[in-house]
Protein backbone atom coordinates (compact mmCIF):
# COMPACT_ATOMS: atom_id res chain seq x y z
CA UNK A 1 0.00 0.00 0.00
CA UNK A 2 1.12 3.52 -0.57
CA UNK A 3 -0.06 6.66 1.22
CA UNK A 4 -0.54 9.89 -0.29
CA UNK A 5 2.82 11.47 0.41
CA UNK A 6 5.09 8.99 1.53
CA UNK A 7 5.37 5.15 1.94
CA UNK A 8 4.11 2.72 4.59
CA UNK A 9 7.65 1.66 4.76
CA UNK A 10 8.10 5.39 5.72
CA UNK A 11 5.11 5.62 8.03
CA UNK A 12 6.46 1.85 9.84
CA UNK A 13 10.13 3.81 10.36
CA UNK A 14 8.22 6.91 12.07
CA UNK A 15 6.23 5.05 14.08
CA UNK A 16 9.57 2.71 15.48
CA UNK A 17 11.44 6.01 16.13
CA UNK A 18 8.14 7.19 17.66
CA UNK A 19 8.30 4.02 20.03
CA UNK A 20 12.14 4.13 21.04
CA UNK A 21 11.15 7.62 22.67
CA UNK A 22 8.67 5.38 24.62
CA UNK A 23 5.39 6.56 22.53
CA UNK A 24 3.92 3.59 20.51
CA UNK A 25 0.96 4.22 18.31
CA UNK A 26 -1.40 1.76 19.93
CA UNK A 27 -0.08 2.65 23.77
CA UNK A 28 -2.36 3.25 26.49
CA UNK A 29 -2.23 5.75 28.47
CA UNK A 30 0.73 6.50 30.94
CA UNK A 31 0.10 7.17 35.05
CA UNK A 32 3.41 9.33 35.38
CA UNK A 33 2.81 12.90 35.24
CA UNK A 34 3.75 14.97 32.27
CA UNK A 35 3.26 18.71 31.61
CA UNK A 36 0.82 18.56 29.19
CA UNK A 37 -0.62 15.45 27.81
CA UNK A 38 -2.31 14.40 24.27
CA UNK A 39 -3.98 11.68 23.01
CA UNK A 40 -3.23 11.84 18.74
CA UNK A 41 -6.16 9.41 17.26
CA UNK A 42 -4.57 8.38 13.28
CA UNK A 43 -6.44 7.25 10.36
CA UNK A 44 -3.93 5.62 8.54
CA UNK A 45 -6.56 4.76 5.38
CA UNK A 46 -7.96 8.14 4.98
CA UNK A 47 -7.95 9.98 1.91
CA UNK A 48 -4.82 12.39 2.49
CA UNK A 49 -3.19 10.49 5.28
CA UNK A 50 0.51 12.07 5.30
CA UNK A 51 2.29 10.65 8.07
CA UNK A 52 5.54 13.01 7.51
CA UNK A 53 3.14 16.05 8.05
CA UNK A 54 1.45 14.79 10.88
CA UNK A 55 5.20 14.06 12.42
CA UNK A 56 6.41 17.55 11.88
CA UNK A 57 3.37 18.74 13.83
CA UNK A 58 3.93 16.27 16.31
CA UNK A 59 7.73 17.35 16.92
CA UNK A 60 6.37 21.24 17.26
CA UNK A 61 3.82 20.42 19.94
CA UNK A 62 6.39 18.35 22.01
CA UNK A 63 9.16 21.17 21.49
CA UNK A 64 6.17 23.07 23.11
CA UNK A 65 5.80 20.88 25.80
CA UNK A 66 3.80 18.35 25.12
CA UNK A 67 3.98 14.63 25.75
CA UNK A 68 1.85 13.21 23.15
CA UNK A 69 0.76 9.48 22.80
CA UNK A 70 -0.56 7.68 19.34
CA UNK A 71 -3.60 5.65 19.07
CA UNK A 72 -4.51 4.08 15.78
CA UNK A 73 -8.59 4.76 15.09
CA UNK A 74 -9.12 0.75 15.01
CA UNK A 75 -7.93 0.50 18.46
CA UNK A 76 -10.05 3.51 19.88
CA UNK A 77 -12.41 1.64 22.23
CA UNK A 78 -9.61 0.61 24.07
CA UNK A 79 -8.78 3.44 25.77
CA UNK A 80 -11.30 3.83 28.60
CA UNK A 81 -9.83 5.83 30.65
CA UNK A 82 -9.22 9.98 29.02
CA UNK A 83 -8.16 11.33 32.41
CA UNK A 84 -5.33 13.80 32.26
CA UNK A 85 -5.08 14.35 28.32
CA UNK A 86 -5.59 18.14 27.63
CA UNK A 87 -6.38 17.54 23.76
CA UNK A 88 -7.19 14.42 21.71
CA UNK A 89 -5.79 15.39 18.25
CA UNK A 90 -7.74 13.45 15.47
CA UNK A 91 -6.01 12.86 11.91
CA UNK A 92 -8.04 12.07 9.62
CA UNK A 93 -11.25 12.82 7.05
CA UNK A 94 -14.95 13.74 8.51
CA UNK A 95 -15.98 10.22 8.98
CA UNK A 96 -12.74 10.03 11.29
CA UNK A 97 -13.20 13.22 12.82
CA UNK A 98 -17.09 12.26 13.52
CA UNK A 99 -16.18 8.61 14.98
CA UNK A 100 -13.71 10.10 17.50
CA UNK A 101 -16.06 12.86 18.74
CA UNK A 102 -19.06 9.93 18.99
CA UNK A 103 -16.13 8.21 21.28
CA UNK A 104 -14.92 11.66 23.65
CA UNK A 105 -18.04 14.21 23.50
CA UNK A 106 -19.00 13.13 26.83
CA UNK A 107 -15.51 14.03 27.89
CA UNK A 108 -15.48 17.26 27.97
CA UNK A 109 -11.58 17.26 26.69
CA UNK A 110 -11.02 19.49 23.26
CA UNK A 111 -10.81 18.33 19.98
CA UNK A 112 -7.91 19.28 17.75
CA UNK A 113 -8.44 18.21 14.10
CA UNK A 114 -5.29 17.43 11.41
CA UNK A 115 -6.25 17.77 7.91
CA UNK A 116 -5.95 14.16 6.91
CA UNK A 117 -9.07 13.22 4.45
CA UNK A 118 -10.75 13.36 1.16
CA UNK A 119 -13.02 16.42 2.30
CA UNK A 120 -12.25 17.95 5.51
CA UNK A 121 -15.68 20.07 5.83
CA UNK A 122 -15.55 20.43 9.87
CA UNK A 123 -12.03 21.73 9.47
CA UNK A 124 -12.97 23.90 6.24
CA UNK A 125 -15.51 25.18 8.47
CA UNK A 126 -13.75 26.11 11.62
CA UNK A 127 -10.99 28.13 8.92
CA UNK A 128 -8.15 26.58 10.66
CA UNK A 129 -4.26 26.85 8.73
CA UNK A 130 -3.17 24.09 7.10
CA UNK A 131 0.49 24.35 8.08
CA UNK A 132 1.66 22.36 10.82
CA UNK A 133 3.49 24.52 12.65
CA UNK A 134 0.13 27.12 12.87
CA UNK A 135 -1.65 24.25 13.83
CA UNK A 136 0.67 22.67 16.93
CA UNK A 137 0.58 26.65 18.28
CA UNK A 138 -3.24 26.76 17.89
CA UNK A 139 -3.86 23.06 19.94
CA UNK A 140 -0.76 24.14 22.16
CA UNK A 141 -2.66 27.73 22.84
CA UNK A 142 -6.02 25.85 23.31
CA UNK A 143 -9.20 28.61 21.96
CA UNK A 144 -12.00 26.30 22.06
CA UNK A 145 -15.63 26.67 21.41
CA UNK A 146 -18.80 24.23 22.25
CA UNK A 147 -20.48 22.72 19.29
CA UNK A 148 -24.00 21.09 18.72
CA UNK A 149 -23.82 17.31 18.24
CA UNK A 150 -26.96 15.78 16.27
CA UNK A 151 -27.91 12.00 17.85
CA UNK A 152 -29.08 9.67 14.81
CA UNK A 153 -30.99 6.66 15.32
CA UNK A 154 -32.13 4.04 12.53
CA UNK A 155 -34.01 0.91 13.65
CA UNK A 156 -31.74 -0.38 16.35
CA UNK A 157 -28.67 1.29 15.08
CA UNK A 158 -27.80 4.82 16.86
CA UNK A 159 -25.24 6.95 16.07
CA UNK A 160 -24.55 10.59 15.09
CA UNK A 161 -23.22 13.55 12.94
CA UNK A 162 -21.23 16.58 13.98
CA UNK A 163 -21.00 17.96 9.86
CA UNK A 164 -24.24 16.46 7.95
CA UNK A 165 -26.53 14.18 7.53
CA UNK A 166 -29.36 12.79 4.40
CA UNK A 167 -31.35 9.91 3.10
CA UNK A 168 -31.72 9.73 -0.51
CA UNK A 169 -29.37 10.74 -3.44
CA UNK A 170 -25.87 11.59 -0.92
CA UNK A 171 -25.97 8.73 0.48
CA UNK A 172 -26.10 6.62 -2.37
CA UNK A 173 -23.29 8.36 -4.01
CA UNK A 174 -21.30 7.80 -0.39
CA UNK A 175 -22.07 4.42 -0.71
CA UNK A 176 -21.03 4.43 -4.17
CA UNK A 177 -17.72 6.56 -3.53
CA UNK A 178 -16.05 4.15 -0.58
CA UNK A 179 -14.08 1.57 -2.88
CA UNK A 180 -12.93 4.81 -4.98
CA UNK A 181 -11.93 7.31 -2.69
CA UNK A 182 -8.87 5.57 -1.28
CA UNK A 183 -7.39 5.95 -4.63
CA UNK A 184 -8.57 8.18 -6.37
CA UNK A 185 -9.42 11.34 -3.46
CA UNK A 186 -12.58 13.58 -4.46
CA UNK A 187 -12.81 12.50 -8.28
CA UNK A 188 -13.97 9.34 -6.54
CA UNK A 189 -17.36 11.07 -5.65
CA UNK A 190 -17.13 12.68 -8.82
CA UNK A 191 -17.32 9.62 -10.42
CA UNK A 192 -20.21 7.81 -8.02
CA UNK A 193 -21.87 10.66 -9.00
CA UNK A 194 -22.15 9.81 -12.74
CA UNK A 195 -23.77 6.82 -11.71
CA UNK A 196 -26.47 8.90 -9.96
CA UNK A 197 -28.01 10.65 -12.67
CA UNK A 198 -31.17 9.34 -12.16
CA UNK A 199 -32.02 8.98 -8.72
CA UNK A 200 -34.93 7.71 -7.33
CA UNK A 201 -37.82 9.97 -6.11
CA UNK A 202 -39.09 9.28 -2.82
CA UNK A 203 -42.19 10.42 -0.99
CA UNK A 204 -41.40 11.92 2.18
CA UNK A 205 -43.33 12.31 5.78
CA UNK A 206 -41.14 14.31 8.32
CA UNK A 207 -42.20 14.99 11.84
CA UNK A 208 -40.63 18.56 12.79
CA UNK A 209 -41.08 19.27 16.08
CA UNK A 210 -44.39 17.48 16.06
CA UNK A 211 -45.49 19.24 12.88
CA UNK A 212 -46.18 16.50 9.94
CA UNK A 213 -44.37 17.75 6.86
CA UNK A 214 -45.54 15.32 3.28
CA UNK A 215 -43.14 16.62 0.25
CA UNK A 216 -41.22 14.53 -2.70
CA UNK A 217 -37.70 14.40 -3.66
CA UNK A 218 -34.58 12.95 -4.35
CA UNK A 219 -32.62 13.79 -1.28
CA UNK A 220 -33.17 14.79 2.42
CA UNK A 221 -30.34 16.53 3.98
CA UNK A 222 -29.54 17.60 7.73
CA UNK A 223 -26.78 20.05 8.18
CA UNK A 224 -25.41 21.57 11.68
CA UNK A 225 -22.20 22.84 9.70
CA UNK A 226 -22.89 25.48 6.55
CA UNK A 227 -19.91 25.24 4.24
CA UNK A 228 -19.09 22.46 1.38
CA UNK A 229 -16.08 22.15 -0.35
CA UNK A 230 -14.33 25.36 -1.79
CA UNK A 231 -16.09 26.81 0.84
CA UNK A 232 -19.44 27.08 -0.93
CA UNK A 233 -22.67 28.17 1.31
CA UNK A 234 -24.67 25.21 1.95
CA UNK A 235 -27.79 26.91 3.04
CA UNK A 236 -27.38 30.83 4.50
CA UNK A 237 -27.76 31.02 8.42
CA UNK A 238 -26.52 27.49 9.19
CA UNK A 239 -24.76 27.57 12.62
CA UNK A 240 -23.39 25.37 14.45
CA UNK A 241 -24.10 26.44 17.61
CA UNK A 242 -27.57 27.51 17.28
CA UNK A 243 -29.27 24.58 18.90
CA UNK A 244 -30.88 23.86 15.32
CA UNK A 245 -30.73 20.88 12.89
CA UNK A 246 -31.47 22.68 9.09
CA UNK A 247 -33.31 20.74 7.13
CA UNK A 248 -32.83 20.78 2.95
CA UNK A 249 -35.03 18.80 0.53
CA UNK A 250 -33.67 18.40 -2.75
CA UNK A 251 -36.89 18.63 -5.12
CA UNK A 252 -37.00 16.96 -8.97
CA UNK A 253 -35.95 13.87 -10.81
CA UNK A 254 -31.87 14.37 -11.49
CA UNK A 255 -29.23 15.82 -9.25
CA UNK A 256 -29.58 19.01 -11.54
CA UNK A 257 -31.61 20.60 -9.80
CA UNK A 258 -29.30 21.47 -7.52
CA UNK A 259 -27.37 23.14 -10.37
CA UNK A 260 -29.28 26.24 -9.14
CA UNK A 261 -28.45 26.50 -5.74
CA UNK A 262 -24.52 25.84 -6.85
CA UNK A 263 -25.00 29.11 -8.58
CA UNK A 264 -26.24 31.10 -5.44
CA UNK A 265 -23.36 29.54 -3.24
CA UNK A 266 -20.99 31.05 -5.71
CA UNK A 267 -22.84 34.46 -6.18
CA UNK A 268 -23.04 34.55 -2.72
CA UNK A 269 -18.99 33.95 -2.17
CA UNK A 270 -18.39 37.06 -4.64
CA UNK A 271 -20.94 39.39 -2.29
CA UNK A 272 -23.84 38.96 -4.86
CA UNK A 273 -27.69 38.57 -4.57
CA UNK A 274 -28.91 34.89 -4.93
CA UNK A 275 -31.15 34.29 -7.93
CA UNK A 276 -32.45 30.95 -7.01
CA UNK A 277 -33.42 31.23 -2.97
CA UNK A 278 -36.82 30.23 -3.27
CA UNK A 279 -35.64 26.46 -5.25
CA UNK A 280 -35.29 24.63 -1.71
CA UNK A 281 -37.69 23.17 0.63
CA UNK A 282 -35.93 24.42 4.03
CA UNK A 283 -36.73 23.78 7.63
CA UNK A 284 -35.47 23.94 10.78
CA UNK A 285 -36.45 21.91 14.31
CA UNK A 286 -34.48 20.38 17.36
CA UNK A 287 -35.86 16.93 16.29
CA UNK A 288 -37.38 15.03 13.21
CA UNK A 289 -38.54 11.88 12.65
CA UNK A 290 -37.86 10.79 8.84
CA UNK A 291 -40.09 8.27 6.95
CA UNK A 292 -39.47 7.77 3.10
CA UNK A 293 -41.25 5.40 0.43
CA UNK A 294 -39.45 3.96 -0.94
CA UNK A 295 -36.47 3.08 1.97
CA UNK A 296 -33.72 5.15 1.69
CA UNK A 297 -30.19 4.96 2.03
CA UNK A 298 -28.87 6.95 5.03
CA UNK A 299 -25.34 8.94 5.24
CA UNK A 300 -23.56 10.32 8.19
CA UNK A 301 -20.81 12.52 7.94
CA UNK A 302 -19.69 10.84 4.84
CA UNK A 303 -19.70 7.75 6.54
CA UNK A 304 -22.92 4.67 4.99
CA UNK A 305 -25.02 4.57 7.68
CA UNK A 306 -25.40 0.87 7.27
CA UNK A 307 -29.51 0.95 7.32
CA UNK A 308 -32.13 2.88 5.76
CA UNK A 309 -35.09 5.38 7.09
CA UNK A 310 -37.32 5.97 8.50
CA UNK A 311 -34.74 7.47 10.99
CA UNK A 312 -35.09 10.10 14.11
CA UNK A 313 -32.64 12.88 14.73
CA UNK A 314 -32.17 15.20 17.65
CA UNK A 315 -29.79 18.13 18.53
CA UNK A 316 -27.56 17.75 21.71
CA UNK A 317 -26.88 21.32 21.74
CA UNK A 318 -23.28 22.18 22.84
CA UNK A 319 -22.31 18.94 23.21
CA UNK A 320 -18.72 19.15 21.39
CA UNK A 321 -15.23 21.11 22.52
CA UNK A 322 -13.13 22.02 19.38
CA UNK A 323 -10.36 23.66 19.22
CA UNK A 324 -10.60 26.65 17.23
CA UNK A 325 -8.79 29.98 16.16
CA UNK A 326 -10.92 32.35 18.39
CA UNK A 327 -11.56 32.23 22.08
CA UNK A 328 -14.56 31.54 23.33
CA UNK A 329 -16.08 32.92 26.82
CA UNK A 330 -15.77 29.15 27.81
CA UNK A 331 -12.40 28.40 27.23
Amino acid sequence: MTLIGVSETEFSMSLSARESRGQTKNSHPSSAASIRRGLLVYNARSGSHNPLMLEAFSRILEDLGWTLEWCDLDALESWRNLSGFERIIVSGGDGTVGAVVRWVRHSGIPLMIFPGGTGNLVFQNLKLPRHPKELAELCHRGYWKSFDWVELTAGELKSGFLLMAGAGFDANLIRESETLKASLGVMGYLLAGLKQLSPQEAEFTLELDGVTVRTRGIMVLLANFGKANLGLTILKGIDAQDGLIHVMILKGRTPLTFLPHILDSILGKLGLEPLFEDRLEVYTCRQLRLDAQPPLNIQFDGDDFKNQTPFTARVLPGTVRLVCLERSDES
